[in-house]
């Protein structure tokens, strides 16, 4: 039977797991601002409409917000945590399995989507809300040059 054993697949994904856990941690100060800005808002609107039954939906989809967010954080400790022991042990004893390798190669892919998914948002979020404005002000433009037109 010919060694199939790709030892550059482990090294890559040794070395690229805790790159990918740096990024989430700079990252985590995203994380921790959305759950405090989540915090304030529901703590505000509780204060302001304490009787309103939108109130009690507004707290539900907060705690799944919060709930997702600590199953996610969750998911990457123990895929990180998991990959990287998986990825070593591989290397030590220079052989591996279908399984070993479907783990690493999905805790690096899932470490990888994930900690894309903060710089992707904060790219999105900056470019949306100027978007709105410039919209907005064009369709004013718009609506000008119409009333003027028809004038």
């Amino acid at each position: 039977m010919e060694n199939t054993f790709n030892s550059n697949f482990y090294l890559a994904a040794a070395t690229v797991i805790p790159v990918l856990y740096i990024a989430l941690i700079v990252q985590a100060n995203a994380v921790r601002d959305i759950l405090t800005r989540l915090d304030h808002a529901m703590y505000a609107k509780i204060r302001s409409e304490s009787h309103s039954s939108i109130i009690l939906l507004l707290m539900i989809l907060g705690l799944i917000a919060a709930f997702a967010v600590w199953l996610v954080s969750v998911a990457i400790l123990i895929f990180g945590i998991v990959g990287e022991i998986t990825s070593i042990q591989a290397l030590y004893h220079q052989s591996d399995s279908e399984n070993i390798r479907f783990l690493v190669l999905v805790s690096t892919i899932l470490l990888l989507a994930i900690s894309t998914v903060g710089p992707a948002l904060t790219v999105s979020i900056a470019f949306a809300r100027p978007i709105a404005r410039w919209t907005k002000a064009f369709v004013q433009v718009l609506q000008n040059l119409l009333s003027a037109d028809q004038s």
